[in-house]
């Protein structure tokens, strides 16, 4: 044996001290909008970039595929002993429109040591984009009155049953205008 190389016993041939990073990726059920307009399979790779056997060498996984929502677990392998590494997640499945993935965390670190796994954890969400909710004012005023209405309006929402900060429009100002909107509000939420 020579500084990290090991000699096979049965073809002479050597190999390096190696270590490698178990990588459990959880992918969150998604949203009932984006679900239904989801790529199934949704595949994803992992990468490592190591300071062993030089600065930035990169490692990378095989390719993990999801049918529906869960945790499956995949190997980034033959990482020299001692390197130090950060993991990083590439989605091969683009999200459905008006969605985005959300990777948490962005990255992780590992430590590599021979013969043993280094875990690693990544979870997926898909979240929508936020939209507007358009509104139109009707209003029908008495024959002669040419006063002019401010209005604003709110908005309550909820998503997946749980309430979110009311939004509100900017004012309409009526008969100058008859349209606003409220912006920012979250995807998938119900609204009155």
């Amino acid at each position: 044996k020579l500084a990290g190389i090991l000699r096979d016993a049965t073809d002479g041939s050597c190999s390096v001290d190696s270590g490698k990073i178990t990588v459990t990726k959880t992918l969150v059920q998604p949203p009932a909008g984006a679900n239904a307009s989801a790529n199934w399979p949704m595949k994803f790779q992992f990468s490592a970039s190591c300071d062993k056997p030089a600065a930035n060498t990169v490692y990378t996984s095989n390719q993990i595929s999801f049918t529906a929502a869960g945790q499956q677990t995949v190997d980034i392998a033959n990482i020299p002993d001692g390197a130090n590494c950060t993991v990083t997640e590439t989605p091969l499945t683009a999200a459905p429109a008006n969605y985005n993935w959300v990777v948490s965390p962005s990255q992780a670190t590992a430590a590599i040591v021979k013969n043993m796994a280094t875990p690693v954890s990544f979870q997926n969400t898909l979240l929508g984009s936020p939209a507007s909710i358009g509104i139109t004012k009707q209003l029908t005023l008495p024959s002669g009155m040419t006063d002019s209405f401010a209005f604003t309006f709110t908005a309550n929402c909820t998503v997946n049953g749980s309430s979110v900060p009311p939004q509100t429009s900017a004012p309409l100002l009526f008969p100058a205008s008859n349209t606003t909107s409220i912006p920012n509000v979250p995807a998938d939420a119900q609204c009155a």
